[in-house]
């Protein structure tokens, strides 16, 4: 049986995707970094698709990769999303209204210098089912250096919601913030 899901890891398979930079918002302008995502930003509308942030779980947050900002694994400029990493709770929750035909972005963290990490993705289908995948990071100050994670959804199914997470493989909770920049999407 032929997978509904296709993952991706390089963001060359969105070159005629749309994108979005976090600090971009289309109601509200150029954000200020680093800003708390209220209520009132929860939303990033576009003709195509509405983006839902889910301000139900931990905190998140609206920065810049610069030194005196997030200053990991990104490049300088990126806008950037995080979500705090709490136990228990997805730390960067998406909800796609319609739904989405494919989704990706870099992945990384805040936490200890040159420590390893597993940088996650699910993507939930129209049909209810979660697909995860996983790729291994290192977290560090060299630019560009985070691993992408996409997916496409195939065989008709579409994509109606994401979570990012970042595990430390030994098992600890290394890391405060589960971080994405630039968000690729396909309508």
């Amino acid at each position: 049986m032929p997978s509904d899901i296709l993952p991706s890891t390089t963001p060359q398979d969105f070159a005629s995707a749309l994108w979005l930079d976090w600090l971009d918002h289309p109601q509200h302008g150029l954000l200020a970094a680093p800003r708390a995502v209220t209520k009132t930003l929860q939303h990033y509308r576009f003709e195509e698709c509405d983006i839902t942030l889910d301000i139900g779980g931990p905190p998140q947050h609206l920065s810049v990769c610069s030194t005196s900002h997030f200053n990991y694994n990104f490049d300088s400029g990126d806008g950037v999303l995080l979500g705090e990493n709490v136990a228990g709770k997805l730390p960067i929750h998406l909800a796609f209204d319609p739904p989405l035909t494919a989704m990706g972005s870099h992945v990384s963290a805040s936490g200890p210098v040159n420590c390893d990490y597993l940088s996650q993705l699910a993507v939930k289908l129209d049909d209810g089912v979660w697909h995860p995948q996983s790729r291994v990071g290192t977290l560090n100050r060299v630019r560009g250096s985070a691993p992408f994670l996409g997916a496409f959804a195939a065989n008709g199914k579409r994509i109606t919601e994401a979570w990012f997470d970042v595990v430390c493989p030994l098992n600890r909770n290394d890391f405060l913030c589960v971080a994405i920049s630039h968000f690729y999407f396909m309508p």
